[in-house]
């Protein structure tokens, strides 16, 4: 239903009847906010519930006669084998893509992007879910839970969108959001064609560092968060890359192309999650282990530690966002992640595999073997298991290239 046909049947509707079938829809929603079940819905998506549509972004240019410019083809994920050291690699590739899809640019007339996390809402009422971290999986995005998408504020000229979900983390922007400049620059787009850019949240150093070094114009930035839904009159809209948990090898390239190259000096650091969650509660009994290894540990922030560890050769840490800057670091050095067992995930095993790193995982333990929250509950590892994994990672130092 168009804008002018809507705001219309807002003005004959009576503002008690139009509120009390709001709530009569809030009590069906769980059982429609899907995508087969939302395209029964009255209207659209203006005036209550989730997009009615969804198609993916090539098909939907190629049937509206938007434009589409292909940047990266989709076709097979190949990766150096994660060693997993003592748990089977199987867990960790359960969720490594063996196939990518395309990854390009369209530009979109009147495209809705929803809440912080950018989703977006193309004309038709339609979903476009290659831009979202939930990808494929388009039944799972939240955006079928929200029981309005109509839009409250409208852009005009040509908006860039930059937004993913859960931002505020540093290794998602890094990852999953800001990287899409890179399929922005390729396409063939500049910033002279944007007045505005979209972006998330860069309240932190290490977040306003990256935005730095990826030349966003101040001046064209638009944080999401301040609005609920943006309509914009053009939308440049990268898609999201890779799949989500897989950093495509594009993606450390952009950002290395970006950032000046500093020297490998031979460092071994050891990364401390301390008065974090998700850290580990027997840390000072590894010090032993790190300190006849030769290990510094250092306690950084997101960003603080980008130009600290292309200088290593061995870099271990917990899983978390600083190991987002493996990306940034020179082939044949080494990651060592102490993984979570309730968060096994190959964010940073892929990130260090496309920048041509060796990788090992040591899989960690909760106290009582029970967790509550995998993404958030603090764990341990074996102080023998981890000295043992050092020693295969000097080994393949010795030998001079991943294996």
């Amino acid at each position: 239903m168009s804008e002018d046909v809507l705001t219309r049947l807002r003005t004959l509707v009576p503002r008690p009847l139009w509120k009390l079938g709001g709530a009569a829809y809030r009590r069906l929603a769980p059982a429609l906010a899907t995508p087969e079940r939302s395209k029964w819905l009255p209207l659209d998506s203006r005036a209550f519930g989730p997009p009615r549509h969804w198609a993916h972004t090539p098909e939907y240019c190629r049937e509206r006669g938007a434009e589409w410019r292909e940047v990266v083809p989709g076709g097979a994920s190949r990766r150096q084998m994660p060693h997993c050291i003592n748990y089977p690699a199987a867990d960790m590739l359960r969720m490594v893509a063996t196939v990518l899809p395309p990854a390009g640019v369209a530009r979109l007339k009147n495209a809705r992007v929803v809440s912080p996390q950018g989703w977006i809402v193309a004309e038709g009422d339609t979903y476009l879910p290659d831009h979202s971290w939930y990808g494929y999986d388009v039944g799972s995005c939240p955006i079928y839970l929200h029981d309005s998408v109509a839009p409250t504020e409208r852009m005009s000229g040509v908006t860039l969108s930059l937004c993913t979900e859960w931002s505020g983390n540093y290794g998602h922007m890094m990852f999953d959001g800001l990287s899409r400049l890179s399929l922005f620059e390729r396409s063939g787009y500049d910033w002279d064609d944007v007045s505005h850019v979209l972006v998330p949240d860069f309240s932190s150093e290490g977040r306003k560092s990256a935005a730095q070094l990826c030349g966003i114009p101040p001046d064209k930035m638009v944080a999401l968060s301040t609005f609920s839904v943006v309509e914009c009159e053009e939308l440049l809209a990268p898609t999201f890359p890779g799949v989500r948990c897989n950093s495509p090898a594009w993606v450390g390239e952009f950002w290395r192309s970006k950032s000046p190259r500093i020297p490998q000096q031979g460092r071994r650091l050891f990364i401390s999650r301390r008065g974090s969650r998700r850290t580990l509660i027997d840390e000072d009994a590894l010090g032993p282990v790190l300190d006849a290894a030769g290990f510094e540990t250092i306690v950084a922030g997101d960003g603080s530690i980008r130009d600290l560890l292309p200088q290593a050769e061995i870099i271990i840490g917990p899983h978390g966002a600083a190991l987002t800057d493996v990306m940034f670091c020179h082939p044949g050095a080494v990651l060592i992640e102490l993984t979570p067992p309730g968060h096994v995930e190959p964010y940073y095993y892929t990130a260090a595999d496309s920048a041509g790193m060796g990788y090992f995982s040591i899989l960690g333990a909760y106290p009582g073997g029970h967790y509550g929250d995998g993404n958030a509950d603090n764990f341990t590892i074996a102080p023998e298991v981890l000295g043992r994994t050092i020693a295969d990672a000097e080994a393949m130092l010795r030998a001079g290239r991943p294996s």
